[in-house]
């Protein structure tokens, strides 16, 4: 039974993971979102519906180094043991950084960027990814993967493309976690750990401008599900998109 970490899973594209996850296997899934109380009622309602796999919803705000951390020690009950170096303990297969944010239009550009609006974006889009791995490393084994979920607006060779600057401080942050991506790709070889980058394309979610988004979430979490289970050694540090083609960085 496959055991799928999910970060951000409360909507979005989050939340259509966990719904196509919890349909089409027996899979172990470990519903991640920023607070509890309550539960958000769009997950509380998937978790309620029949189901031949297991969600289970812990509290975790990517953007704070304690809840992260809390995080990391209340996962250990999930996979059946208190004792971290027990070796018979479940392995996550699957950890999803899919917890991002964009602050909400208007998005200014280069030239009236913010420290503040900035360092938001910095703290959530890369440092939470950076916080999450190494507090799950010692439930993760040989063949895990890491899948960070990154942006065309994060790539050089895209945003170069563009007639204008959009999305400043957001393409910014989603660059800086490509490069991210890479140095954990490096650092997590020696463990066998697998660590990849994923654009999921332009989806109609709570971060984009719905109405012009040309793709659903479920057709984009389709596509990433066939990629991500694809994946071999050769692969990390790589940096696809959602239908599974090389990205240009």
């Amino acid at each position: 039974m496959p055991v799928y970490v999910i970060t951000g899973a409360s909507r979005g594209l989050g939340l259509e993971w966990v719904r196509q996850l919890s349909q089409i296997a027996q899979n172990t899934i470990i519903a991640a979102v920023r607070t509890t109380s309550p539960i958000p009622s769009s997950l509380a309602s998937l978790v309620a519906r029949p189901s031949p796999s297991i969600i289970h919803i812990l509290q975790c705000d990517v953007g704070d180094s304690s809840s992260v951390a809390n995080f990391g020690n209340s996962i250990r009950a999930v996979l059946g043991t208190d004792d971290i170096d027990d070796s018979r303990i479940t392995k996550i297969d699957y950890l999803i950084n899919n917890a991002g944010m964009s602050t909400p239009q208007p998005h200014p550009n280069s030239l009236g960027l913010e420290a503040d609006d900035l360092a938001m974006h910095m703290n959530v889009n890369v440092v939470g990814p950076a916080r999450v791995v190494p507090a799950l490393l010692p439930y993760m084994r040989r063949g895990s993967r890491i899948i960070n979920i990154s942006s065309a607006l994060g790539s050089k060779t895209h945003t170069l493309g563009m007639p204008y600057s959009v999305h400043t401080a957001y393409s910014i942050s989603k660059a800086a976690l490509n490069m991210l991506s890479v140095h954990q790709a490096l650092d997590l070889r020696v463990y066998g750990i697998i660590v990849v980058t994923l654009d999921p394309g332009w989806v109609k979610t709570d971060l984009t401008e719905g109405e012009h988004a040309p793709m659903k979430a479920e057709e984009s979490v389709v596509g990433m599900l066939k990629t991500i289970h694809r994946l071999d050694e050769n692969d990390s540090g790589r940096f696809f998109t959602f239908s599974g083609h090389e990205s240009a960085w």
